[in-house]
C-alpha cells in the first residue's frame, strides 16, 4: 500500500510490505489521493476514506493460515457495500463481520488451521445482525 501511496517501501511477499510508517496514515494519505475507501488488513485492520481513519480489531492470528482470507475479507465489505450508501461504514461492516467470523471459527478449531479454514464458512453463514452490533471491536479515530 505505503508504494501505491508514493511513500516508498519493500515488496517482501503478497501478504507484508516491510514499512516502518504508520499504516492509518499511509491508508488516509492514499484515500484521499485516490478519492477512494482504503482498508488494509493486519493483526488490526485500518480503513480510511481520506478524512476518517478507523481500526477494526475483530480477528483471529489463525486467518493469516487460510489462503485467501483476504480474497474472503474483499467479499465481505462487498456485501456491505452493496446495501449502506457510505462506502467508509461498509468497509468497516465487512471486516467487523469477517473478523468476528474467525474469532468464532477459532474457538471452534483450536490450533486446526483445516478445521479452522471450514468453521470460518460455518460462521459467516451463521452471521447475525446482533452479533454484529454487540460484538463489533472498532473505533473510529
Amino acid at each position: 500500500m505505503s508504494i501505491l501511496a508514493g511513500l516508498g517501501g519493500e515488496i517482501k511477499g503478497v501478504e507484508s510490505v516491510g514499512v516502518e510508517e504508520d499504516i492509518a496514515q499511509i491508508a488516509k494519505e492514499f484515500s484521499a489521493k485516490e478519492q477512494c475507501v482504503t482498508a488494509i488488513t493486519g493483526r488490526e485492520d485500518v480503513v480510511s476514506n481520506g478524512e476518517k481513519v478507523a481500526i477494526v480489531r475483530n480477528g483471529d492470528p489463525m486467518l493469516a493460515t487460510v489462503t485467501g482470507t483476504g480474497c474472503m475479507a474483499t467479499t465481505a465489505i462487498a456485501g456491505f457495500a452493496a446495501v449502506q450508501k457510505d462506502k467508509f461504514l461498509a468497509a468497516i461492516g465487512g471486516l467487523v463481520t469477517f473478523g468476528l467470523a474467525g474469532e468464532y471459527a477459532a474457538k471452534k478449531a483450536g490450533k486446526n488451521p483445516g478445521t479452522f479454514h471450514f468453521a470460518l464458512y460455518d460462521s459467516l453463514a451463521a452471521m447475525d445482525h446482533n452479533d454484529i452490533v454487540t460484538q463489533a471491536k472498532a473505533e473510529i479515530l
